[in-house]
């Protein structure tokens, strides 16, 4: 028997088929089929910790690290008449970040002097 297919697409065996559905099965964590994530001993399920029986196997999983957000995004900063909403103090100190993209606009983080409570506020033009 042969599956007919929409244009693009190849015509499949059933044995085909099978062996797809059953490679995409193996990734997922037999108990609790959770999809497996890949570590140095294998696939691991995330959620109950066992092993994801597979044939795919990472070679050394990538270890990706986390960058610093001041070190990319260039901000203002000042002190400003701000009315603190928490202690009523009459300034704050302020940042400006600037929009990542066209139809954003720059985010405004009021911090009290006083009693340290930060206000986060985007201040749109007119």
């Amino acid at each position: 028997m042969v599956f007919g297919s929409h244009k693009g697409v190849g015509r499949f065996s059933v044995n085909a088929l099978k062996q797809y559905v059953h490679e995409k099965k193996s990734m997922f964590c037999e108990k609790c089929g959770t999809l497996g994530v890949p570590t140095a001993k294998g696939l691991v399920c995330p959620t109950c910790g066992g092993r994801v029986k597979s044939r795919y196997h990472a070679q050394h999983p990538k270890k990706v690290e986390p960058r610093p957000l001041s070190g990319r995004v260039p901000k203002q900063e000042g002190s400003i008449e701000h009315e603190c909403k928490r202690c009523g103090h009459s300034h704050s100190s302020f940042d400006v970040v600037p929009p990542t993209y066209g139809d954003e606009y720059s985010t405004f983080f009021f911090k009290c002097p006083k009693c340290g409570y930060v206000e986060r506020d985007e201040i749109v033009p007119m």
